[in-house]
């Protein structure tokens, strides 16, 4: 065998061995790149769930808080209705209306006005506990009463209590309303305080009512007009 004759066996050898060399290089190349489409495969699905995870979990606490939100809400509703229920039975129904009258009332007030019923009704059971408001001047004291309290920016309880005072003990009390903006003029006291006298506490307590309808009238449907208000009773 010639030397040209070996150098040609010798470079075909190696054009062999290359080309194997490079399919095999080729086919690692593949094989990496299909694990690494697996591998973002795996990780777009492990991300996909994580997010899938975290929306669940959001979702459950969403649920959860509201069902806590609502436990307490009837717990605030019952504890208001028990009250309401319990100071006109002690009381004899001296404000002249049932229990069922007076829920039915707060309702409808909450449907025009931002206060819930459950607050309606709570600041009625510290009006039932003053004898002499009844009848037509009760719901004209609960009506002004949370207008005051809009006006004011004041707890209806708290505004519940200067009222009621006033109305049910006008000789005694007028001058706490007067303390807190209310004012009435020489006559409209000496109207009060002579129809008080001679026990014409429905003509007294018109009189006061009147004022306070004079001053806060309408206040409270007037903010259920905004549109905070509106969010509000929403």
């Amino acid at each position: 065998m010639d030397v040209n004759s070996l150098k040609i066996k010798i470079d075909t050898s190696d054009t062999k061995r290359a080309s194997r060399d490079l399919n095999n290089i080729s086919q690692n190349a593949l094989e990496a790149e299909h694990s690494t489409d697996k591998l973002t495969n795996s990780l777009k699905n492990l991300a996909k769930g994580a997010v899938g995870i975290y929306a669940v979990s959001k979702a459950f606490s969403a649920l959860s808080g509201g069902i806590r939100e609502s436990i307490q809400l009837y717990q605030v509703q019952e504890k208001a209705e028990a009250k309401l229920e319990a100071t006109l039975k002690a009381t004899g129904h001296a404000a002249g209306f049932t229990a069922k009258e007076l829920k039915d009332f707060a309702s409808e007030l909450q449907g025009v006005t931002t206060w819930g019923d459950e607050a309606t009704i709570a600041m009625m059971s510290v009006l039932n506990t003053f004898k002499e408001i009844k009848g037509d001047e009760y719901k004209r004291a609960v009506v002004a009463i949370q207008d005051m309290s809009t006006v004011m920016d004041t707890d209806l309880t708290a505004s519940a209590m200067q009222v009621a005072k006033a109305l049910n003990d006008p000789i005694a009390n007028l001058g706490a309303l007067g303390r807190t903006g209310v004012q009435f003029s020489d006559q409209q006291k000496n109207l009060i305080k002579s129809f008080a006298e001679t026990n014409q506490m429905a003509k007294a307590q018109d009189i006061i009512l009147k004022e306070l309808e004079s001053q806060f009238g309408g206040a409270s449907k007037a903010m259920a007009n905004t549109s905070s208000g509106a969010l509000q009773q929403l």
